[in-house]
């Protein structure tokens, strides 16, 4: 996982938003976002953007999928602990019969 600090992520992640947004012609691409969402926004930013999770997921039967999203998930959790609850929360998501670890 490459580690950038955690403002710059934060202002990455809010950047790449926007412009995913304002490519596809939606009218609030620029509001500022509550924190949770920011949260959510940081964390999906970091995983394709920190890690290798693109390049490894593809070819993937379920069962690896969810051990590479997970492994990833707490990979950011780790290195930036302040995204620990969203990281958690996409965790059960995913997989919402398991327990989280």
């Amino acid at each position: 996982m490459r580690l950038i600090p955690y403002g710059n992520l934060r202002d990455a992640a809010k950047l790449h938003h926007y412009e995913l947004r304002r490519r596809n012609m939606v009218r609030d691409a620029g509001k500022e976002p509550n924190p949770f969402v920011l949260e959510r926004w940081m964390v999906n930013y970091a995983r394709h953007a920190l890690t290798d999770y693109d390049q490894q997921r593809h070819d993937l039967d379920q069962e690896r999928y969810v051990e590479l999203r997970t492994a990833t998930l707490n990979a950011i959790a780790d290195t930036y602990p302040p995204l620990r609850h969203e990281c958690e929360r996409q965790k059960r998501i995913q997989n919402p019969e398991k327990e989280p670890e």
